[in-house]
């Protein structure tokens, strides 16, 4: 058994955890993620890159995840420089970029 996070705790079946992973997983372009995590800090600059972090890609979409609502509007206004960047330096297509804060 596993800690469900949204289950308020109570134990869950390790099953259902991992259907539940699995799904994201599928749902997500791996190799795209691995392209863009590689070239992320050349892309976006190392400060940057240290607290925006490409999280899941879908179907061109990019989601970056960030500690506060202040870098998410850095991301934001950086957003058509970034893609840019990516075009550039990746051959997996990225064509819109979300931002979500980190909890």
């Amino acid at each position: 058994m596993a800690r469900g996070g949204g289950t308020g705790g109570r134990p869950i079946p390790i099953g259902d955890a991992l259907r539940t992973v699995a799904g994201r997983v599928t749902q997500t372009d791996l190799l795209g993620m691995a392209e863009i995590s590689a070239v992320w800090a050349d892309v976006v600059g190392e400060r940057l890159a240290e607290e925006a972090r490409p999280s899941t890609l879908k179907d061109g979409r990019l989601v970056v995840s960030v500690p506060s609502s202040v870098w998410a509007g850095q991301v934001r206004l950086l957003s058509a420089e970034i893609l840019d960047g990516l075009r550039a330096a990746a051959k997996t297509p990225v064509t819109q970029i979300e931002v979500t804060v980190r909890r």
